[in-house]
């Protein structure tokens, strides 16, 4: 009897485990705790919770990440602009031109891919600026395949001088940006030396010339309703 007695205690102990288990694989926090989780404590945690917010979007949580696109701690600002571009929050555009100005060149980058992944929505003139006086190679790189990626024509200027960057990301990113707009191959390569690259450089400014007084470059200015 004993015996048997024994076996169903052990029984019993074993289900309480599995179901301790169960309820730590499966159980999610709520949401107020998700919050709570990304606003402070360490930065792992706070990075984690960020990670659960972006898979379950809402205004709630667009708004309190929002709240944190310049947080003191820099992965949480960089990782929640990250996470507002990636959802395309274009209510979280003042936040993301704001970051723009940040002293911390990991913040304003983050904000620069943020704006680019805005689309139409974002605010380009924020991403020629920083392409054209960002003291940060990897932000102007940032700002430049932003602007490749919102086709805004109107920064093919800008895009055209830093073809001649000093810095190769740059200058790589401004020839992606380039062949995105024009949907074509000018043989410019980041790399090459800079007597090959004045000849494709030329050889674009001498197409953007006769494109921007044409009535296709009218057509596709910003704010139009046939942009990509």
């Amino acid at each position: 009897m004993w015996s048997k007695h024994k076996r169903l205690i052990v029984l019993a102990a074993v289900a309480a485990v599995g179901a301790v288990v169960l309820v730590a694989v499966y159980w999610k926090p709520s949401m107020a705790a998700l919050l709570r989780a990304a606003r402070s404590g360490e930065t792992q945690s706070r990075l984690a919770a960020i990670g659960q917010l972006e898979r379950a979007p809402s205004a709630e949580t667009a708004n309190a990440l929002a709240s944190m696109a310049q947080d003191a701690d820099t992965p949480v600002a960089v990782r929640t602009l990250g996470t507002l571009g990636r959802l395309r929050r274009a209510d979280a555009l003042p936040q993301m031109k704001a970051a723009m100005k940040d002293a911390r060149p990991e913040v304003r980058e983050a904000g620069a891919l943020a704006l680019g992944n805005l689309g139409r929505r974002t605010h380009p003139q924020t991403l020629v600026e920083a392409l054209r006086s960002d003291p940060s190679p990897e932000v102007r790189a940032a700002a430049a395949r932003g602007i490749g990626l919102v086709y805004y024509w109107e920064g093919m200027p800008d895009l055209m001088n830093a073809l001649n960057d000093s810095s190769e990301d740059v200058r790589r990113n401004a020839g992606a940006a380039v062949h995105r707009l024009w949907r074509a191959d000018f043989l410019y390569r980041a790399d090459d030396p800079p007597q090959e690259r004045a000849q494709r450089i030329a050889l674009i400014r001498s197409m953007w010339d006769d494109y921007s007084r044409s009535p296709a470059f009218n057509r596709n200015r910003w704010g139009k309703e046939n942009r990509p």
